[in-house]
């Protein structure tokens, strides 16, 4: 995981600044049933970190984050999420390459 990422996104002419960081995981955690790694379904956490993210500079409540999410498009919402939570969290790494053996030097002499 690196550092905050901020992102900014036009909706209808207006900018809005989205912070992806340690608070706004934890603001998504605190509202959601369960938390963030509770049975909550993908849309209700969606919802709750999009919301979390506009926090830090605009102080909106859940139902106009998602009223956003309608003006935007769920195709644009979804590709703007998924850029933003991958830039903080980083990449996914699958279960075999996770495991995975550093491979030899093959250019040092035996």
């Amino acid at each position: 995981m690196s550092g905050a990422v901020i992102r900014t996104i036009e909706i209808n002419g207006a900018t809005y600044t989205s912070k992806f960081s340690f608070m706004t995981m934890r603001l998504a955690d605190e509202v959601l049933p369960g938390g963030l790694e509770g049975e909550s379904g993908g849309v209700s956490r969606l919802s709750a970190l999009f919301w979390a993210s506009l926090q830090s500079k605009h102080r909106i409540s859940r139902d106009a984050s998602d009223n956003l999410v309608d003006e935007l498009g769920l195709d644009a919402f979804r590709a703007f999420m998924e850029e933003a939570m991958t830039a903080y969290k980083g990449p996914a790494v699958s279960a075999d390459e996770g495991n995975a053996k550093p491979e030899k030097d093959k250019t040092k002499a035996s």
